[in-house]
């Protein structure tokens, strides 16, 4: 992954606020990310492309794609998967009584 060039300023920034900088560019690229996750999800499901790519014979491409079956399934994992990370929830903290403070990727995401 590559960084946008940021040309070096007279003034050094502390290595928290180069983190912030970092991690907001991120959290940018992410948003698009999940954005972009929604549309190949719904295409698979609406359209039944599972029971597609179960039709293939091992080694062949999927219908009209130049995706062999494997890759195809390869690539539905991959989104699977995300989600469920995204979905996971993830202790950020302890709130005053010390019980922990759950929050998931998404929510940290959707709460920016």
């Amino acid at each position: 992954m590559t960084y946008p060039y940021r040309p070096a300023t007279t003034t050094s920034q502390s290595a928290i606020q180069e983190w912030q900088g970092l991690v907001a560019q991120i959290m940018t690229q992410a948003e698009v990310l999940l954005d972009s996750i929604n549309r190949p999800l719904r295409i698979w499901e609406r359209n039944e492309l599972a029971d597609i790519v179960a039709a293939t014979a091992p080694g062949q491409c999927v219908g009209d794609s130049t995706l062999t079956r494997e890759q195809a399934l390869a690539r539905d994992v991959i989104f699977k998967s995300l989600l469920v990370w995204l979905q996971t929830p993830q202790e950020v903290g302890r709130d005053a009584a010390d019980q922990p403070i759950l929050l998931t990727p998404l929510d940290l995401l959707s709460k920016r």
